[in-house]
């Protein structure tokens, strides 16, 4: 079975970048400051947009929380190293 890759978009304008991290922000109050700071630099580097980096991280705290049963300050941890691995492999897989 063949996979299609598309190369990810490269955001060249540092403040439309910057107007859509803080766009997330006001959108998702209950993720830490840290989060924005890691999805903004995942963004520039593979193209991502900020709200799906963010929106992928709080989904995986959210399943680590309760299903995993961690402190949420744990769940968001491993969450973050997932998604921060998962769109670098999508960055490899695209070049």
């Amino acid at each position: 079975r063949s996979m299609i890759v598309r190369k990810p978009k490269v955001h060249p304008n540092v403040v439309a970048l910057t107007h859509k991290i803080n766009t997330a922000k006001a959108a998702n109050r209950n993720v830490p400051e840290w989060v924005f700071v890691a999805a903004g630099d995942i963004a520039r580097e593979c193209g991502a947009e900020p709200c799906d980096v963010i929106d992928e991280f709080s989904e995986r705290a959210a399943a680590r929380e309760y299903s995993g049963g961690l402190s949420r300050g744990e769940a968001e941890k491993l969450a973050w190293s997932d998604t921060e691995a998962r769109y670098r492999k999508q960055m490899e897989l695209a070049v």
